[in-house]
């Protein structure tokens, strides 16, 4: 089997500060399995969603009601999580929401980081 896609990663101290992707084949096929897990956990007024997935996830979405991710619909390489900004965006909405991509089986809720974390 071939490669499905290219991926630079720019770093600064240890730390991702930008990544590119060139995919090689028209479309990652969908797997059958979980592939997404996203753990959100309170930092102020907002929350920091992480996610991380097992294979090539193309075109990943927070998909949240009353709230806005500071990206949306990115690729995320295997083993390399990536962490979101979440500002409420409609007032007295508690924070809910799911996280899918385009080659997932469907989309796999947000959980909140336990307190013993």
């Amino acid at each position: 089997r071939g490669h499905d896609l290219v991926c630079v990663t720019w770093f600064e101290a240890e730390e991702p500060v930008s990544e590119g992707v060139h995919f090689l084949t028209p479309m990652v096929e969908r797997v059958e399995h979980d592939l997404l897990v996203a753990i959100a956990r309170p930092v102020g007024e907002e929350f920091a969603v992480t996610v991380t997935s097992t294979e090539i996830a193309r075109a990943v979405s927070l998909e949240l009601s009353g709230w806005e991710p500071s990206d949306n619909y990115f690729t995320l390489v295997p083993d390399r999580p990536r962490t979101i900004s979440v500002r409420r965006v409609t007032s007295g909405v508690s924070f809910r929401g799911y996280v899918n991509a385009l080659n997932a089986p469907g989309p796999v809720r947000i959980q909140m980081e336990s307190p013993d974390a």
